[in-house]
């Protein structure tokens, strides 16, 4: 991709803002592992295991199914697929998510690790830290499962809906706390919905999706699933990844949605409101897709499918929080800060234990931060920093901690880093904290990470009013 890609840049605002959604499909998992496995079968390989499940139960009802899936000169159609599936779900009764659990099994590789690092591994590394909004997938393996995910169905096969609230109901920047860390475990949560069921859930709260009838009852049978899909696509922008666009009732609801936005889409007016990563280089194909579905295509060439990798991988270093806090830190010059010697943040706090999740993020991030103790370790040469952090420090009979230091910076006069006041939650005296801090000087004052961060991002920003 050619450096400073506006489809890039475009979409990366997107993300930073909390407005992208991830869509991802069965391509996204069959990246190959050093042991030439790749990763959960192919709709067709799935149907052909299953046709083998079948043939100790019904050889001849499993001859015929496997003859259907042999290509013809036309080719198989999406329509060939859900029949088959649909047939081989009613052949194998209730042995049928069982052996979808055992296909997917058998294709599983190893998961890799920061020493031994699979295609697959690092592509869901990516995908994970990458503050999407949600990831919204048609797989129903268990590739970008995590079992210390907890919320809502993110891994546990819970019905998808239990999700809808959280994905339609809430918003935020990249800075949303719970989008992309886990203070307690240490992990990033990934805001997972899982469309067409889980292969290792409750089938009677999440089912697999596979036959013709499943399919028709998600599109007609249950409002809940069209209308959250209808709903999506019309509010988020989404980004598709390892889609192949061959799911004729997907197609159908962006159609809906894309002729309901259509009048504001085009070259003079907005730009579209979907992305998919593909593998072309035709630019008839890249232009079609832009004006008449919507979709602004980020393609790629070449062998394989590394082309995903380079887009992801862009993103990432753009979006991912503690890159975005290292490129923050990085565009704002202080007051003679010398970049070879003076550190980004001072943080004053007697109780370094409270905010040792905050030293390890900005540590990550590259930002060098110098802690003091005691208000008389404050000295004039921590001007230069970018940044003064504070707890609010109520003192009974006294003035509190963060006054006692603005008053201190304001004796020194000159230009000072602005000062943000991070103090403990205190619901009923946070109003009157904060304003007593802003009336002393305080650029702002937080309670929590995420707000934190977003302070960080707004003083940061140019967009936001406030340059280096």
């Amino acid at each position: 991709m050619p450096p400073g890609d506006p489809r890039l840049e475009a979409l990366a605002s997107e993300v930073l803002e909390g407005r992208c959604v991830a869509f991802v499909g069965a391509g996204f998992s069959m990246a190959p592992h050093s042991d030439g496995r790749r990763g959960p079968p192919s709709w067709l390989g799935l149907l052909e295991f299953l046709c083998s499940e079948l043939r100790e139960r019904n050889p001849e009802i499993a001859r015929k199914l496997g003859e259907w899936l042999r290509p013809t000169s036309g080719g198989l159609s999406a329509l060939d697929f859900e029949a088959v599936g649909q047939a081989l779900a009613d052949e194998l009764g209730e042995a049928f998510e069982p052996a979808v659990q055992k296909a997917l099994r058998l294709g599983a590789a190893p998961p890799g690790d920061e020493d031994q690092p699979t295609t697959l591994w690092r592509r869901r590394k990516l995908l994970r830290e990458i503050p999407f909004r949600a990831v919204l997938t048609t797989n129903y393996d268990t590739v970008l499962d995590d079992p210390c995910d907890e919320l809502d169905c993110r891994s546990c096969g819970y019905a998808p809906e239990a999700s809808y609230w959280n994905l339609l109901r809430t918003g935020g920047g990249w800075w949303q706390h719970g989008l992309w860390s886990n203070e307690e475990s240490g992990s990033s949560p990934l805001r997972l919905v899982k469309l067409h069921g889980h292969a290792d859930g409750d089938p009677q709260k999440n089912p697999i999706v596979l036959g013709r009838k499943d399919y028709r009852r998600l599109l007609y049978g249950d409002g809940r699933y069209a209308n959250f899909l209808r709903t999506v696509f019309a509010t988020k922008t989404v980004l598709f990844l390892g889609v192949s666009f061959t799911d004729a009732y997907l197609n159908e609801l962006r159609s809906e949605v894309l002729q309901l936005l259509s009048s504001q889409l085009g070259p003079q007016t907005r730009p579209p409101p979907w992305y998919a990563v593909l593998k072309t280089s035709n630019e008839l194909q890249i232009k079609y897709f832009e004006e008449h579905e919507g979709i602004c295509l980020l393609p790629y060439a070449g062998e394989g499918h590394t082309g995903l990798d380079a887009w992801l991988e862009a993103l990432w270093e753009r979006t991912a929080p503690v890159q975005r806090l290292r490129a923050l830190f990085r565009s704002r010059a202080g007051r003679g800060h010398d970049p070879a010697s003076a550190v980004d943040v001072v943080w004053y706090d007697p109780n370094l234990q409270n905010n040792q999740y905050g030293f390890g993020v900005f540590e990550e991030a590259g930002v060098r931060v110098e802690t003091i103790e005691r208000l008389e370790d404050l000295r004039p040469d921590h001007l230069r920093a970018k940044l003064l952090l504070t707890r609010f420090g109520y003192r009974p009979g006294r003035e509190p901690e963060a006054v006692e230091l603005l008053g201190k910076l304001a004796n020194w006069g000159g230009e000072r880093p602005p000062v943000v006041v991070f103090a403990a939650p205190s619901p009923q005296h946070a109003a009157e904290n904060r304003a007593l801090a802003l009336r002393h000087g305080a650029h702002e004052y937080a309670v929590h990470w995420d707000e934190l961060f977003e302070v960080i991002e707004r003083l940061f920003t140019p967009r936001f009013g406030t340059t280096a």
